[in-house]
């Protein structure tokens, strides 16, 4: 049995053949705190009230103690665990102070006699631990302003170097506004776009806060954006469809009123019902725009928006449904992962049921999750593809 060395020598048989009360003088007899714990009641985000307790000493023996700590996870330069001591005291608690917010710390307590060599402590052998309780986080910092858009400017930012809690929160501020804007951001992100009717040449000042579960901490530094007033790109006129077929729609505009010689060109955007499908932006110089790759029978919201250099006008849009049968979808899709191989997985389907004599391609679409990201992999021929985990399918075809 291990027993720790205060238990030796202390007129108390715990050893079953009693050599820990063997050979046992005044000077052999080890000192050690038997209790350790924290007042979490007057304890603080930068002070921690230790206190202890010790069975009672032979009468004539006074006892000092030296609570010690260490930041739990953190060596000292040389690599080992640096502990920091504090002073000699005869009360049985002491209030360790100016530690760090919201931090573990590991706890110790040496113990010394009045007699003999003062300065030879007794090593403990009783260690706790204690976290501080949180504090206000200090300052983002690194705060940069990109102006985006005519409504639109990207504010981002570095985390608080103490963030002293978890960061719940940060909040934007920004002058002058009236009513004064405050953008609220969730704590696991470090940056945002901040919308508001912004002021061609007019000046804005961009802070930012961060807000722990304690409190808010202050404001960073101020960082200025004069606002770029070409940014304000009006919307395109008389937007209309002039011809639609079963995958393909034309589309027609004119040019902001006033404002022709200032357009560089025009933005336009396909938006539709199918969630996994993702048409990329088109741009044009033209003011007339055949849109191409588009299912038959599927409704399609078109966006047209005027470019003036970098910037992006807003949109003005036109619905509009291609002609001819709608697609069907694909049925039994079994998966399986591959034999000899944890990275691919089998897919097998049934082709789709449909009267029409069409060679079909299919569209295939996976993620770790795909309500947060969807890849388009590509157009499979055929009945099967081996392909990486968490596969989703939907038909296209090629029309002849």
């Amino acid at each position: 049995m291990c027993l720790p060395l205060r238990l030796f020598c202390n007129n108390v048989t715990d050893c079953y053949d009693g050599t820990d009360e063997s050979n046992c003088s005044l000077e052999k007899r080890v000192y050690q705190v038997s209790r350790i714990f924290v007042d979490d009641k007057y304890s603080n985000s930068s002070t921690l009230l230790v206190e202890w307790e010790i069975p009672p000493p032979p009468a004539g023996v006074q006892l000092q103690y030296m609570p010690s700590y260490s930041v739990v996870g953190r060596p000292a330069a040389n690599g080992t665990i640096g502990w920091t001591n504090s002073t000699w005291t005869n009360a049985t608690e002491f209030r360790l102070t100016n530690l760090t917010a919201y931090t573990m710390y590991n706890l110790t307590v040496y113990v010394r006699t009045n007699q003999g060599d003062k300065s030879l402590a007794h090593p403990p052998s009783m260690y706790v631990t204690a976290q501080t309780s949180m504090g206000a986080p200090s300052s983002p910092w690194n705060i940069t302003v990109h102006q985006v858009s005519h409504s639109e400017v990207h504010v981002r930012w570095n985390a608080p170097v103490k963030p002293n809690g978890l960061i719940t929160t940060y909040r934007i501020f920004v002058e002058p506004t009236a009513p004064p804007l405050v953008v609220a951001v969730p704590g696991r992100n470090t940056d945002a776009l901040v919308s508001y009717k912004f002021s061609a040449g007019a000046n804005y000042s961009f802070q930012v806060a961060a807000e722990n579960r304690h409190s808010a901490g202050e404001l960073s530094a101020r960082k200025y954006l004069s606002f770029d007033g070409s940014a304000i790109v009006p919307m395109v006129e008389n937007l209309r469809t002039s011809e639609t077929g079963n995958g393909s729609v034309v589309l027609s505009w004119s040019g902001p009123s006033g404002s022709n010689a200032n357009i560089t060109g025009y933005q336009v955007v396909v938006k539709s019902g199918n969630f996994y499908a993702h048409y990329p932006a088109i741009n044009t110089t033209s003011t007339s725009l055949n849109v191409t790759g588009l299912s038959p029978g599927s409704r399609y919201n078109l966006e047209v928006s005027a470019r003036r250099l970098r910037y992006v006008g807003p949109p003005s849009s036109v619905v509009a449904v291609t002609s001819g049968e709608e697609l069907p979808g694909v049925s039994d899709l079994k998966a399986s992962v591959v034999k000899g191989d944890m990275t691919a997985v089998k897919l097998e389907w049934h082709p789709p049921k449909d009267k029409r004599k069409l060679k079909w391609e299919y569209g295939i679409y996976y993620g770790v999750n795909l309500k947060v990201r969807t890849r388009v992999i590509g157009r499979v021929r055929g009945p099967r593809r081996h392909l990486v985990p968490s596969i989703i399918l939907s038909t296209h075809t090629q029309v002849h």
